[in-house]
């Protein structure tokens, strides 16, 4: 993964600037220390220590923090849209389609921390963990619909198929990604003809 090395926020600099302004600034940091890090040190102590300041700094400024995850997080998927919606012009594909444009975009530098980050959360929000449980069934909503945005639709097809259409292309890129990280050899996105081997599963169509 692509890592980054966030400088440290100044006290003095802090203490000149407007609480907004500053809250922001940190909103700004704390998303390139998870983006860089890893959702591991999304955490009050960790993201403290890395930015040079007091956890009771942060919670001063988020109150609590789930908020503060909430809100990074939040940041986080905000740049995350930004560079899809840069990658959703153009007419509608299939789903064979869609699978070969997308996994060589999770393996780009450039997004690969992002779908990191989200499986992470999805994998904390499976097992209850507060706050990512709300987040990741919000995250997995904004996914299906976007997916479902750039799927061409068939006259047979129900709204109820095309959801679940989609619904099934998250989990292949998610799994696909999952299971990358323990054995990489065996599965490469990108490199590996996923759309190929999913089309199969689509029949001749392709849908």
């Amino acid at each position: 993964m692509h890592k980054t090395s966030p400088s440290p926020i100044s006290p003095s600099h802090q203490s000149d600037s407007d609480p907004t302004l500053r809250k922001q600034q940190m909103i700004m940091q704390m998303a390139d220390i998870v983006l860089a890090e890893g959702l591991n040190n999304l955490s009050l102590r960790a993201l403290a220590a890395r930015m040079d300041t007091s956890d009771r700094m942060l919670l001063y400024y988020f109150k609590t923090k789930d908020l503060l995850v909430r809100t990074v997080l939040d940041e986080v998927n905000n740049r995350l849209t930004t560079i899809l919606a840069a990658q959703s012009t153009g007419p509608r594909v299939t789903a064979t389609q869609f699978l070969s444009r997308v996994m060589p975009m999770v393996s780009d530098p450039a997004i690969a921390p992002f779908m990191q980050i989200w499986t992470d959360v999805i994998a904390h929000g499976a097992r209850g963990v507060k706050p990512y449980d709300d987040i990741a069934r919000t995250v997995v909503r904004s996914w299906t619909t976007w997916i479902n945005s750039r799927l061409v639709s068939t006259p047979e097809e129900s709204p109820q198929n095309d959801a679940a259409r989609a619904t099934f292309l998250l989990a292949c890129v998610e799994g696909i990604m999952l299971l990358a990280q323990v054995n990489p050899e065996g599965l490469q996105p990108g490199k590996t003809d996923i759309a190929h081997i999913v089309g199969t599963l689509f029949g001749a169509r392709g849908q």
